[in-house]
């Protein structure tokens, strides 16, 4: 597997460490070093390139520099953002549907969406095959919304603050995370949505959706033709703009420079902010942290085999590098493994798991954050075998660290194959108790 990323000292994201840093002549240490409690999240709408990080330079900076802004200046040494990417659909679905059709007149499509034209029967077949426009659960990729869930929870874990800035269908995925947090989760996340097309914003977040925006304002037409509940009202008077005739973009309409919507955002996201609770407890922060989640099961664990050979897991939880700082034995998780950059080494990290306790199969979703990559693995797992699959867990992913402190790290993922041994299993149930243990 070639090496994703070359981690470099320095950080885009913790701006303002990094320039107070660079202004007293020295290095700033790699952003994963750094602790942070106040996490921005971007959840992209329909028109976005389908590279995520091209919408992280176009969308993310932007929205994270105003943010940054705002916030105090002790808030800014914590503060960070990251993307939280679902591959565009709904209305891109309905264009492609119709485009023959339509002879690619495009402006007659935005009238008959707009209900300036009537709707033709090639259209009206159009959006019952794509009810994405108007309907979260078809919006809604599970895939896309797993990952989400599991970037939430992982940053939740470690003590932070998110707050989530959803544009468009970025809405439908945000409302479906708050659902899936537990309530103590929930009070640590928060979300502010742009352009909304949905009927709510979960958490009793606030929103900015445009008066002139005339994709929210089809989205509301169709709705109200199919006898739906219609999109929250839109509440804010854009700025006229020749160049984006729509007025559904979030950087070219929600973000233009001296709208009020612009301002209206970042102030929101801000008190958001503000009126978040961290957790109690928090696991730590590192260059390598592995989270895993899994379904209803009781108990599915977490192994790391370390560069010096240590077996980290429930028995042994501190090892030469890391170490398990949270251990769940009752259901869906999470189990965390975190390496500081303190003591982090060169080498392969092997990371597997064990369904130790069950009545059925069982998934393992396991969030691997090296540096600044990300990586999620989803492992099916067939029985539960107890104790016996301790000294060989399933493979999962081995993390390979080079590099040094002066030059910088470089970490590259491998597949399963590398990491721990599978071996043999057993079926049924372990006897062995984890609240014993």
């Amino acid at each position: 597997m070639p090496i994703l990323k070359r981690v470099l000292l320095g950080c885009t994201c913790l701006v303002a460490i990094a320039t107070e840093a660079q202004a007293q002549g020295a290095t700033p240490p790699p952003s994963y070093c750094q602790p942070t409690k106040y996490l921005l999240v971007y959840g992209n709408g329909i028109f976005v390139d389908a590279d995520p990080v091209k919408v992280k330079r176009s969308s993310v900076n932007p929205l994270a520099k105003l943010v940054g802004q705002a916030l105090t200046e002790e808030q800014r040494k914590l503060f960070r953002a990251d993307l939280a990417y679902n591959r565009p659909q709904g209305i891109r679905d309905i264009l492609e549907a119709t485009k023959q059709a339509l002879q690619s007149d495009y402006r007659r499509f935005w009238r008959v969406l707009a209900g300036l034209e009537i709707m033709p029967e090639f259209f009206r077949d159009a959006i019952v095959n794509y009810g994405s426009l108007v309907n979260a659960e078809d919006v809604v990729r599970d895939e896309d919304q797993a990952k989400h869930v599991i970037q939430y929870k992982k940053g939740i874990l470690e003590g932070n603050l998110i707050t989530v800035v959803a544009h468009s269908q970025g809405n439908f995925f945000a409302n479906e995370s708050y659902r899936r947090l537990t309530a103590d989760e929930q009070r640590s996340f928060g979300i502010v949505g742009v352009a909304v097309p949905d009927t709510f914003v979960a958490g009793s977040g606030q929103y900015t959706t445009l008066i002139q925006d005339r994709i929210i304002a089809a989205v509301r037409n169709v709705k109200l033709r199919l006898g739906q509940p219609l999109p929250l009202p839109p509440n804010t008077l854009g700025l006229p703009s020749l160049s984006e005739p729509t007025g559904h973009f979030f950087n070219e309409s929600y973000l233009k420079q001296g709208s009020t919507s612009r301002s209206q955002i970042v102030q929101q996201a801000v008190s958001t902010f503000n009126g978040l609770v961290p957790q109690t407890d928090p696991a730590g922060q590192g260059a390598i942290t592995v989270t895993l989640t899994w379904g209803a099961q009781p108990d599915v664990d977490l192994h790391t085999f370390e560069p010096s050979g240590f077996h980290v897991y429930y028995s042994q939880k501190q090892g030469i590098s890391g170490a398990l700082d949270v251990d769940d034995t009752s259901s869906f998780g999470p189990e965390h493994y975190v390496v500081p950059c303190s003591t982090l080494r060169t080498g392969d990290y092997k990371i597997a798991v064990n369904y130790f306790a069950g009545d059925g199969p069982e998934t393992a979703r396991v969030n691997i954050a090296a540096g600044q990559n990300v990586r999620e693995f989803s492992t099916p797992l067939s029985s539960a075998v107890g104790s016996a699959g301790d000294n060989s867990p399933v493979p999962v992913a081995t993390v390979t660290v080079t590099g040094s402190v002066e030059e910088g790290y470089q970490f590259s993922f491998g597949g399963a194959g590398a990491g721990a041994q599978a071996g043999a299993r057993s079926t049924g149930v372990s006897t062995l108790s984890r609240v014993a243990r």
